[in-house]
């Protein structure tokens, strides 16, 4: 298991490059892309239940998702 340092470690590098693709590229499809992959990464690791178990709460818990302050939408990215 990893501990709180590497995690924060491990979120604080994933959040500097995702800042910098937001710069090059749309933040939806930024966002699209890692979500795809973090659902491909929960497949891999988890077996089939626990994948759905993994899946009903990310959806249960989507009212609670702040959305970042320093982010605002391209004038000309679309909304899905």
């Amino acid at each position: 298991m990893i501990d709180d340092e590497k995690l924060n470690e491990l979120y604080n590098k994933s959040f500097a490059t995702n800042v910098q693709l937001s710069e090059e590229y749309s933040v939806l499809a930024v966002a699209g892309v890692l979500l795809g992959q973090a659902m491909r990464l929960y497949k891999t690791a988890l077996n089939t239940n626990d994948f759905d178990e993994m899946v009903k709460l990310i959806s249960d818990s989507s009212k609670d998702v702040r959305p970042y302050d320093e982010f605002s939408l391209a004038e000309d990215s679309t909304k899905h």
